[in-house]
């Protein structure tokens, strides 16, 4: 089973993953090829300063990782196609990247997104905000309004994958699972992912199929419950 973690900068996913891999050690994480790409070649540019060439450098980088495991490997994976297309759409937002590009990346990326099993998006919510600091490898962008800013790109994408039937980005069969509600302290995200990750490693109630919509838990909290506090750029889709 594929399972990725995405999100703006610096909300966490690195201590996620880690307690994820404590939580379910049959578990490994995956290759990212295209930060080794950044740091081997300086024409690969990330974050604000991300290009057309370098965006689809990263694409395939990430497509390529996430092929070169099985539906029967248990991987997960910082970071996936999700977050390739937010800084995509946040960079055409800004006028570095044309909508032409855009337009050309969206059959790609929407078939692409069959590759992975669930993907759990963590927000950035007030209650539960998380300082900006540098990475081990330098290529965290420490600004805060850009992270503001690829958190509202994603809240965007994600409440298009909830219009089932005016999906931009999203297939409408073999899509994963998008939860989108992994907030809160450390030990609050994991008991999250419980709803939908059981003791093997494994979706509850998915005999079949892993790719199949999972319904929400009864008790499990929702991005909505934060809504009242949390002002979203509103970010209009193509």
């Amino acid at each position: 089973m594929k399972i990725a973690f995405s999100g703006a900068q610096c909300v966490g996913k690195t201590t996620l993953i880690e307690d994820f891999l404590k939580q379910w050690p049959m578990y490994e994480l995956a290759k990212n090829s295209y930060r080794n790409k950044a740091k081997e070649d300086p024409t690969v540019k990330l974050n604000q300063e991300g290009d057309e060439k370098s965006q689809e450098i990263i694409r395939d980088s990430i497509i390529d990782d996430a092929q070169s495991y099985s539906k029967d490997d248990k991987v997960i994976f910082d970071r996936c196609i999700f977050d390739n297309l937010a800084y995509s759409l946040w960079l055409n937002d800004k006028g570095k990247v044309s909508d032409n590009f855009i337009n050309e990346q969206i059959p790609i990326i929407r078939e692409s997104f069959s590759l992975y099993d669930i993907i759990f998006f963590i927000p950035i919510t007030p209650l539960h905000d998380i300082p900006i600091v540098e990475s081990e490898d330098g290529q965290r962008d420490l600004d805060p309004v850009f992270r503001s800013e690829i958190d509202h790109v994603m809240k965007a994408i994600v409440s298009n994958y909830s219009e089932t039937d005016k999906r931009v980005f999203f297939p409408q069969e073999q899509c994963p699972a998008i939860i989108d509600h992994v907030f809160g302290d450390r030990e609050q995200r994991i008991e999250t992912i419980k709803f939908y990750v059981n003791d093997q490693g494994t979706f509850f109630g998915e005999e079949d199929s892993l790719l199949a919509d999972i319904p929400e838990p009864e008790d499990a909290p929702t991005l909505a419950d934060f809504d009242s506090m949390d002002t979203r750029k509103k970010i209009v889709l193509p």
